[in-house]
C-alpha cells in the first residue's frame, strides 16, 4: 500500500484498522496533517511500513508503526525531509520490531525517538542517525519499554541533549556516537528518568558544548553499567549520571582534549564503582576517580599515558568516596 499526501488530511494510517498488511508507505509530499501519520496500522498488523516526509506539515505526530495496544509491525523506517514536530520510529501503545529513523532535514523544535511512545509501547531495536538539526533525541522511548538503542549523531545540531535511552521508560542496552556533529546542551548514555541496563557512549568527533554523562539525567534514572570512550575533543566527562545513579562505570581517555575535568562517578548521582582509565588524551583541568557532589563507593584510576594539566584525586570533589585507587 502507498499513501501519497497531497492535501489537507486528519490522521493517516499506511496499515488497517485491525487486519493485517504486509507493505505500506506513506508520503508526506504536500498539504497539511491535522492529526498524525503511523507507518502501521490502528489495531492491526503490519510487517514492514516506511514513512517519508519531503514537503507538506503536520501538527500531530510521526509514527513509524500503529497506533493502539494490539498494533504490532516488525520494521519500520521513518525518513524526514522536511520540518515536522516531535518523531517516534516506534508506535503510540503497540510493539515494533526493528525501526529506524533517519533525519535529514527538521527544525530544532523536533524530538526524536527511535522506539515508542505510550507506556505499554515496545520496541526490540531502534537505531536514530541524525543528519539535521533537531532538539532533543532519545534512542528510547518516551515511556514505554526499549531493547537495543543505537543513537549516531552524524552532522546537523541537536540543540537539546542526545540520549541513548528514553524519556522516562526503561531501556536494554544503548549505544551513543558522536561522529561530526554538534551538541549544544549535553550526551547521557542513559535516559532522562528511565533506567538503563548498559550504556555506551562513543565520542569520535564533533562538537559538545556541554558535558559527557554516561548515566542519566534526572532523579528516578538509573544505569547499571556505563563505558565511556573519549577519542576526540570534549569538555567535562562524568562515569555517572547528572541526578541519576549509576552502579559501574569506566571511563576510557584515549585521544583528544578534555578541555575541562574528568570524573568517574556523577555529577549529583551516585556510583558504586568507577574506573577512570588515561590512555592517551590530555586532560586540561583535573581527573577525579569520585564524583562531584555524588557518593562513590569505590573509585580507581589508572594513568598509562597522556597529559593531566592539573591534578589528579583518587575520590571526588565534594561528593563522599570510600575507597579510592591509583595506579601510575
Amino acid at each position: 500500500t502507498t499513501i501519497n499526501i497531497k492535501n489537507n488530511v486528519d490522521n493517516v494510517y499506511g496499515g488497517s484498522y485491525a487486519g493485517s498488511a504486509n507493505e505500506t508507505n506513506v508520503n508526506l509530499q504536500n498539504g497539511k496533517v491535522f492529526g498524525s501519520i503511523y507507518g502501521g496500522g490502528n489495531q492491526g498488523f503490519t510487517d514492514v511500513t516506511t514513512v517519508t516526509t519531503t514537503g507538506g506539515s503536520i501538527n500531530g505526530t510521526i509514527y513509524g508503526a500503529g497506533f493502539g495496544s494490539t498494533s504490532s509491525t516488525n520494521s519500520t523506517k521513518v525518513n524526514i525531509g522536511s520540518n515536522v514536530g516531535d518523531v517516534y520510529g516506534g508506535s503510540y501503545a503497540g510493539s515494533a520490531g526493528t525501526t529506524i529513523v533517519n533525519v535529514t532535514t527538521s527544525t530544532p523544535s523536533s524530538n526524536i525517538y527511535g522506539a515508542g511512545e505510550g507506556a505499554e509501547s515496545r520496541t526490540d531495536h531502534a537505531t536514530v542517525n541524525i543528519n539535521s538539526n533537531v532538539n532533543d533525541v532519545y534512542g528510547g522511548s518516551y515511556a514505554g519499554f526499549a531493547g537495543e538503542t543505537y543513537v549516531n549523531l552524524t552532522n546537523g545540531t541537536v540543540y537539546g541533549s542526545a540520549f541513548g535511552g528514553g524519556y522516562q521508560g526503561p531501556t536494554t542496552t544503548t549505544t551513543v556516537t558522536l561522529q561530526g556533529a554538534t551538541i549544544i546542551e549535553d550526551i547521557f548514555g542513559g535516559g532522562n528518568n528511565g533506567s538503563t541496563t548498559l550504556a555506551n557512549v562513543l565520542v569520535n568527533s564533533g562538537t559538545i558544548n556541554g558535558v559527557v554523562y554516561g548515566a542519566g539525567r534526572g532523579e528516578e534514572s538509573t544505569t547499571d553499567t556505563v563505558h565511556i570512550t573519549i577519542k576526540s575533543n570534549t569538555k567535562d566527562v562524568y562515569g555517572g549520571g547528572f541526578a541519576g545513579s549509576a552502579n559501574t562505570s569506566t571511563v576510557d581517555l584515549i585521544n583528544g582534549t578534555v578541555d575541562g575535568s574528568v570524573y568517574g562517578g556523577g555529577y549529583q548521582g551516585p556510583t558504586t564503582t568507577s574506573y577512570v582509565n588515561l590512555i592517551g588524551a590530555t586532560i586540561n583541568k583535573d581527573i577525579y576517580g569520585g564524583g562531584n557532589a555524588g557518593e562513590t563507593k569505590e573509585a580507581n584510576v589508572s594513568l598509562t599515558s597522556g597529559t593531566v594539566k592539573n591534578s589528579v584525586y583518587g575520590g571526588g570533589f565534594e561528593g563522599k568516596t570510600i575507597t579510592a585507587n591509583l595506579t601510575f
